[in-house]
């Protein structure tokens, strides 16, 4: 049998999967514990509600992300980019999770969506740091605030293109994305070659 933090783990690796299937309003817990393979009250034990997982996994996002910006901040805009980009494409998208799906529990619905959008503002505030980074050094122009913005839209909407359209490769539209927004605010294009 699994220890508590492997079922721990495995929960949250379960959650995020059926979130990013058919959004966090629809999963339920039975859903989660029936692909985790043990009982409802077993889930409890881990994790006190849907909420709590989702939580979980927001804290979770947070700690990825905030390496990815933290980690070597030496690796061109264009990888570090890719990162983030990854980050939410193959990882969890907490926006994206709670706004799929639809449910009658609108205060949870409510709640859940509060948090993602703190994730998600958080999110905003580190990109905009990074490119104003980038505009101190030159390497960017713009607005700092509407580079994140469009950064960020330019990867949800990939991201939905992705869902829907599952013969179109990851990499290959979120590389060429995120070349498209990086050749509208680097100052020198010949940055953008890897």
């Amino acid at each position: 049998m699994p220890r508590h933090t492997d079922t721990k783990h495995i929960l949250l690796d379960i959650a995020r999967e059926l979130f990013a299937e058919q959004g966090y309003r629809v999963t339920t817990l039975e859903q989660i514990a029936a692909r985790a393979g043990i009982t409802k009250p077993a889930v409890y034990r881990h994790y006190s509600s849907k909420q709590a997982i989702l939580e979980a996994l927001l804290k979770q996002a947070d700690q990825q992300e905030q390496e990815i910006f933290t980690e070597d901040t030496s690796l061109p805009l264009r990888d570090r980019l890719i990162q983030v980009a990854h980050l939410y494409t193959g990882g969890f998208n907490p926006l994206m999770a709670v706004i799929t799906g639809a449910s009658d529990k609108r205060e949870q619905v409510a709640e859940a969506e509060m948090h993602a959008r703190k994730h998600m503002r958080q999110t905003l505030a580190r990109l905009t740091g990074l490119f104003e980074r980038e505009i101190q050094q030159g390497s960017v122009q713009g607005d700092p605030q509407i580079l994140a913005v469009m950064f960020s839209s330019v990867i949800h909407g990939s991201q939905m293109h992705l869902s829907r359209n599952p013969i179109l490769q990851e990499k290959q539209i979120l590389e060429a994305s995120i070349d498209v927004f990086l050749n509208g605010c680097l100052r020198d294009k010949g940055q953008l070659q890897a």
